[in-house]
């Protein structure tokens, strides 16, 4: 497998993306991060890593009236998916979708009055670079918004399932292979998938002030009989997960096995130690799959858990 990023134009990647950030962001919480970040009508906002959109459609209603907006991506697939589907949202103002590098953004300096961008800087291998990039094409008093997670937490952190009963011996092993497939990743060059604990600091060294942030208040809950959309949504896509035929989702299991381990090598892991995790993991699996299906048939099953992802914002001074 290639050390490079994903394409995530990619049906399979592509799709993720969408079923991923239904659901994300609460409408409740959207609309108290507008406050707080001091949107306004008649924005002119920039997207850096746009993808298909997904943050100019989000807070659109909260500046979008005689604003604009520049979606910008380097992928050339998703932004025609973003530009065909911007006239649905993208009412009382205009949207514009431009192909472009987050190291070189094609916009001039101090020409919008707020950068947003959500889950790039964690692909990022120079994420300093991008943020400079942000700060040049914002005006002076303009607002950059970040939206990054914490994956290590999630990753390390307990979730109460009816269907595993993990012992301590896993999940101090899980514990310290994600740390050391963490280390890897980054010196792939895949990039830092907990940075949003460390972009406050990089915008306090690139002289942005005001920097504050918060932390998105969803959490993951399934529990019978399943009464919020947000569950319903969460449950039916666990039927349809675990529903894929035995090819595909093998085929998938391979690919994030031999990912974790290119990662877990690069990060100084001992084969030895991996190979009896991955023993470990196997066994968990063939235990544990049969009864997940069956307390999804029964419509029984709950689990509860979460991760940390984080909203940052800051100010461009005036020098």
């Amino acid at each position: 497998m290639s050390n490079k990023n994903v394409n995530w134009s990619d049906e399979k990647w592509k799709e993720m993306i969408i079923k991923q950030r239904v659901f994300l962001w609460s409408e409740d919480a959207i609309e108290a991060y507008s406050k707080w970040l001091g949107l306004r009508q008649g924005m002119r906002v920039a997207d850096i890593g746009c993808g298909l959109g997904y943050l100019g459609y989000t807070y659109w209603k909260y500046f979008g009236n005689n604003g604009h907006y520049i979606g910008i991506d380097i992928n050339e697939d998703l932004l025609k998916d973003a530009k065909a589907t911007s006239p649905n949202w993208a009412i009382g103002g205009t949207a514009e979708f431009i192909q472009g590098d987050v190291y070189k953004i094609p916009l001039p300096d101090n020409s919008v009055d707020m950068v947003m961008c959500q889950t790039l800087l964690m692909h990022l291998k120079n994420p300093e670079h991008a943020l400079a990039e942000m700060k040049r094409i914002l005006k002076p008093g303009g607002i950059l918004m970040c939206k990054e997670p914490d994956n290590i937490s999630g990753m390390t952190s307990r979730r109460d399932s009816s269907s595993e009963d993990r012992s301590i011996e896993y999940e101090v092993l899980s514990f310290k292979l994600t740390l050391i497939a963490y280390k890897g990743s980054i010196s792939l060059g895949r990039g830092d998938t907990s940075i949003g604990i460390r972009v406050p600091k990089m915008l306090s060294d690139l002289g942005f002030k005001s920097i504050d942030m918060r932390a998105n208040e969803n959490v993951h809950l399934l529990l019978p009989p399943y009464e919020t959309k947000k569950q319903r949504y969460s449950f039916e896509q666990l039927k349809e997960r675990i529903n894929k035929n035995e090819e595909t989702k093998e085929k998938e299991r391979q690919f994030w096995k031999e990912r974790f381990k290119e990662e877990y090598l690069a990060g100084g892991g001992a084969l030895e130690e991996l190979q009896q995790f991955e023993k470990m993991v196997e066994e968990e699996r063939e235990k544990n799959e049969a009864i997940l299906k069956d307390q999804v048939k029964k419509r029984i099953y709950h689990s509860c858990g979460g991760n940390l992802f984080f909203i940052i914002k800051g100010i461009k001074n005036f020098d």
